[in-house]
This record gives C-alpha cells, sequence and structure tokens, in this order.
C-alpha cells in the first residue's frame, strides 16, 4: 500500500508536494525496478553552471514496492505546505531529484529543488539535476580537461581515465555509453568547454 504524499506531509517539515510534468529515465532507475541498485553516497558540492549543493544523504534501493523515478521538473503544487525558510511559492517552476518522480505528484524536500531557468521547458530541465552535474564533475572536476591530454569517460562503469598526449596540443575525449544520459551530456559538455579544438570520439 502506497503512502499518501499527504500523510508524509504532515510528519516531515521539510517536505512539499510538486506536481511533476515530466520525468527522466536513467540507467540506475532501472537497476533500481530490477532490485540491483547499490547503496552509494551523495557529497556535498557546488557545481557551475548551475551551482547545485546536494545535501550528504544515502541512497539507496528503495524496498518493493516503490514508485520509481529521481528526476523531475514540475509545478510546485498548489495545496503544497511551504516549510520555513523556502523561497518556492506554489506554481513556481522547478527541477530536482526525489524518489518517486513517475508520479503524478511527488513529497520532496524543497532544498533538493532548484528553479527552471528562463528558455528552458518541462522536458529539458526534467533530465539537469543528476546527469548534468555528474558529466560536468567527472570532466571538469575530476578530468579536469586541458589541452595536451586525453580523456575517456565511462559513465556506466563511473570511471574516468586521462592521458598525457604527447602528439599535439589539442583535447582528446572519449565518452563510451555516448546515447546515455550522462554520456549524452558529456559530449556536449566536451564539446563546449573552452577549447574549439577539442576532439571527441564517442561509443555507444
Amino acid at each position: 500500500m502506497f503512502v499518501n504524499p499527504s500523510k508524509i506531509l504532515a510528519n516531515v517539515q521539510m517536505n512539499f508536494t510538486v506536481s511533476a510534468s515530466f520525468s527522466a529515465l536513467n540507467f540506475f532507475d532501472i537497476l533500481q525496478t530490477q532490485g540491483k541498485y547499490q547503496r552509494v553516497s551523495c557529497h556535498t558540492r557546488s557545481l557551475t553552471p548551475f551551482a547545485l549543493t546536494l545535501d550528504p544523504r544515502p541512497t539507496d534501493q528503495p524496498p518493493f514496492p516503490f514508485v520509481g523515478g529521481a528526476e523531475f521538473a514540475g509545478r510546485i503544487s498548489k495545496d503544497s505546505p511551504i516549510p520555513p525558510g523556502c523561497p518556492f511559492k506554489p506554481g513556481d517552476r522547478v527541477f530536482g531529484s526525489g524518489q518517486g518522480a513517475y508520479a503524478e505528484k511527488i513529497a520532496t524536500n524543497w532544498k533538493q529543488l532548484f528553479p527552471i531557468p528562463k528558455g528552458i521547458n518541462y522536458n529539458e530541465a526534467a533530465g539537469l539535476f543528476v546527469t548534468w552535474p555528474t558529466s560536468y564533475e567527472a570532466l571538469v572536476g575530476r578530468a579536469e580537461l586541458k589541452a595536451g591530454e586525453r580523456t575517456v569517460l565511462r559513465p556506466r562503469e563511473r570511471s574516468i581515465e586521462i592521458f598525457t598526449s604527447f602528439g599535439g596540443a589539442g583535447e582528446w575525449c572519449l565518452v563510451h555509453a555516448g546515447a546515455g544520459g550522462v554520456g549524452l551530456a558529456a559530449i556536449q559538455i566536451a564539446k563546449g568547454w573552452k577549447s574549439h579544438s577539442s576532439t571527441i570520439g564517442v561509443t555507444l
């Protein structure tokens, strides 16, 4: 039996409801539905260009039965309570994360939400919270894309390899599983990152 979001809100002051318009489908969502998702840790970190700051919290394989989905975009529900200190109001367009994004409404912590930038629709915003910061941190934060280096990103293996290139001054970036959410974001970030001479290779 699933718990109505209103019952959750009665006990958690930080939560309120969002009417989800679009939800993303990620590789880990499939693993969750198969009961194969592992425990990982989300570390607090500021990521540009969206300056996301994630609360440190464990992310587990949810016990069955559960509502799937983690990334979404929508509007703050008109009947949602607004916790103290929350900058949002009913009707605001937001994107974010919370378990149960495939439902019509989701109860989530307001600190896991961010306003949708102007010019971005719900469909585009639904995939911003997990995939883009993951790719950005992998390529820019960890690999530190630089001229003269070759970078190999393997999203499904959660690994990054950096090789020194002695053959030229341009950057090389190879993205494995480039058809997935993290891979697609990585390709776009690599194309736009500082240098127009970057060479990007992709495997599907």
